[in-house]
């Protein structure tokens, strides 16, 4: 399961693992992290549409993000994403 693997990593890491991932973190995942890093305020999209590969084809769906910063006691900021 994919969130064994994750918890803990830079989303950065995780999703570039995943080929079929590679084009959504270049134009959605870098923006919001970039965003939530250094505006310190979360992110929260709805229905946002999104090409994802099932069974060997692409297939629409409409998925909800949420980007919430946590702030870490050295004052950096990282990234908790749903």
């Amino acid at each position: 399961m994919l969130y064994n693997k994750a918890l803990g990593r830079s989303v950065k890491d995780v999703w570039l693992e995943m080929d079929v991932w590679l084009e959504m973190y270049e134009t959605h995942m870098s923006l919001a992290y970039n965003r939530v890093t250094t505006t310190s305020k979360g992110l929260c999209f709805s229905d946002r549409p999104t090409i994802l590969q099932r069974d060997g084809y692409n297939e629409e769906a409409y998925c909800n993000h949420t980007f919430s910063p946590i702030f870490k006691s050295d004052g950096t900021i990282c990234l908790y994403c749903v």
